[in-house]
């Protein structure tokens, strides 16, 4: 059988220029068969383990770019499932935190609104019609009027509650006060925030309760004037109300919300006073009607605000879970191994088919050394001892390397082949 059977033009380029011999490409194969035979440094044995280190060579070579382009392939098909994946789990992400904050915007524009009507009917209570028991003016105006206002902490109860204030005013001013040219001198005004107050100053008891003031209501319009001009003589009565005259009752009975009157005699001359009564007592239920409504949506209030509360303590939950697996992610998975060059490694060899099981081969062969760093994670390595007296040479990808380590070297893990198997050292 020829020497040169299964060579390749490349193969007998390189054998040729090993023999002493100038080639170039202008040569062809039946060129370099005979410049190779008539060479004066040609043996046949020499010659022909020359070309079978330098076919074996090539095949390899030629495995592994294959290979190497395999595990490029598949590195960038696996990236791009990543990304597609990662890319899917942030629009998720995204979509259920823009739902959760729409729902939130809604929940919040619910409270505020149903805030807003509760505090309409607060203020109806305590500034009803018997008015405020003091002047209360609004923060908003006090800074715009550059009143600097000293600070006091003042309980405010509303109308029928004294027990439990309505609010608590932090700072007071001292002014005076005039009103259709009526007017009084050092007089206390509470600054209360804006939403408690539904006009700019509220004119309280502690004004039009002053001895030399007097006040009344006809209509629509308050009149005020001094007490010592008597001004109210001459307002004129409303003729179609009909005057009530009482004479000494002999014997009067309240019990269960009733009125009994024993003298019938007087009962005709009662009447309207009994139904005024009444009416005081439907206008008393009414209003204890109210401020139980205002109570049981001052409850449902509260429970909405814990409910809110709940919500974003569960949003931080979730964005707390979210930074840690991005941070596991980046702390476990990121990780590239990483070599030098003059590093010593072992190079992952394929089992021999025996039939019989390949644990106990060795997986891996060596020592070798990291001769070149070569781009897409790739390292051109030669054996640190060559053999008979030929090195041998390769690139290979990081995946097919592990640190080499000391067979003799004692090892924590005592499974078969530990020592055949050294362990990838990841930098830092």
């Amino acid at each position: 059988m020829s020497i040169f059977a299964g060579a390749q033009k490349c193969d007998l380029k390189i054998l040729a220029a090993k023999l002493g011999e100038t080639v170039n490409d202008s040569h062809k194969l039946k060129d370099l068969k005979k410049m190779i035979l008539a060479s004066k440094e040609y043996d046949e044995e020499s010659a022909k383990e020359w070309l079978n280190t330098i076919i074996n060579e090539r095949k390899e070579r030629e495995e592994n770019e294959r290979r190497n382009e395999e595990i490029q392939m598949e590195e960038r098909r696996r990236k791009e499932e990543q990304e597609v994946a990662e890319r899917r789990h942030q629009e998720e992400i995204e979509l259920r935190k823009q739902e959760y904050e729409e729902r939130l915007r809604k929940e919040e524009y619910e409270e505020r609104k149903r805030k807003d009507e509760m505090e309409f009917e607060l203020q109806k209570i305590r500034l009803g019609a018997e008015g405020s028991l003091c002047c209360l003016l609004k923060t908003s105006v006090a800074q715009k009027l550059k009143i600097k206002p000293e600070p006091t902490v003042n309980e405010i109860y509303g109308l029928g509650n004294q027990k439990m204030p309505a609010l608590t005013s932090i700072r007071r001013i001292k002014t005076d006060i005039e009103v259709d040219n009526v007017k009084a001198e050092n007089i206390s005004i509470h600054v209360v925030p804006d939403d408690v107050a539904s006009v700019d100053l509220i004119i309280g008891r502690t004004w039009l309760d002053l001895p030399h003031i007097a006040y009344t209501k006809i209509g629509e319009r308050f009149h005020i004037g001094y007490r010592k001009d008597e001004l109210f003589r001459n307002f004129p009565i409303d003729e179609k109300v009909n005057p009530v005259y009482l004479k000494r009752l002999e014997t009067v009975q309240s019990e269960s919300e009733s009125l009994q009157i024993k003298d019938t005699s007087q009962q005709k001359m009662m009447g309207n006073l009994a139904d005024d009564l009444k009416m005081v007592k439907n206008e008393l239920r009414i209003l204890q009607g109210d401020i139980k409504n205002f109570k049981e949506k001052r409850q449902l209030l509260l429970l909405q605000i814990q409910k809110k509360n709940k919500n974003v303590d569960n949003l931080k939950s979730i964005n707390n879970s979210l930074a840690k697996t991005n941070s596991y992610y980046d702390k476990n998975k990121s990780g590239k191994v990483l070599l030098r060059k003059g590093d010593i490694v072992a190079v992952k060899r394929k089992p021999n088919t025996t039939g019989e099981s390949t644990k106990t081969q060795p997986r891996y062969r060596g020592p070798m050394v990291v001769t070149e760093i070569r781009p897409s994670d790739t390292y051109r390595i030669s054996q640190l001892e060559p053999r008979n007296g030929r090195p041998c040479a390769t690139i290979v990808h990081v995946s097919q390397l592990k640190a080499w380590r000391s067979w003799n070297e004692d090892d924590d893990d005592s499974s078969t082949n530990s020592h055949n198997e050294p362990e990838m050292q990841r930098s830092n």
